[in-house]
């Protein structure tokens, strides 16, 4: 009830008048006054209407399909083994092999699905201990109570390279 009284159209009015000259108010130009904008005034119009267009960008930029951007990242890169550089393919099969299907990396003895996250660059890897015959499906994976969450950076350098986290994997063969 207080700001009524401190409507520009109600100044020095008594409150009965201000009641009634508020009520009689076009919603418009009480709303436009009372946020500090003028219709008579057409440059603050477009002033709120840049700063609103400006904003939606704003907001709306980090949801512009990241996913497609970083599926297109993992296209690039062929499928088959991967062995970290520092290694060379002479410890395919070691510690350092990860397994890239098209789409999910799974590094050594783990079968992971890899998620993109709005982040670029940025995937959630969701794995579980698997090899040979005992290699899970994707719901089993989803559905195991031990399965590991891990957040992971990977940047694709070419069709044959890639980087995990700061260590670069090279290809050394089909799956």
């Amino acid at each position: 009830m207080s700001r009524l009284f401190h409507h520009p159209s109600v100044l020095s009015a008594s409150p009965a008048v201000a009641r009634r000259r508020f009520a009689s108010s076009s919603p418009l130009n009480s709303v436009s006054t009372a946020a500090g904008f003028d219709a008579a005034d057409p440059r603050k119009g477009r002033r709120r209407s840049c700063i609103c267009v400006a904003l939606t960008f704003l907001c709306l930029a980090p949801f512009a399909s990241p996913d497609t951007a970083l599926a297109e990242d993992r296209d690039r890169l062929a499928p088959g083994l991967y062995v970290a550089a520092t290694v060379g393919c002479d410890g395919l099969g070691g510690g350092g092999t990860v397994d890239f299907d098209g789409k999910n990396f799974s590094p050594h003895y783990q079968a992971c699905l890899t998620q993109p996250l709005p982040q670029n660059a940025r995937y959630r890897q969701t794995c579980v201990e698997g090899q040979g015959q005992n290699y899970p499906t994707t719901a089993q994976i989803q559905a195991d109570p031990n399965k590991a969450l891990r957040d992971v950076t990977i940047a694709v350098l070419s069709e044959n390279s890639f980087n995990m986290n700061g260590v670069r994997y090279d290809y050394c063969g089909a799956r």
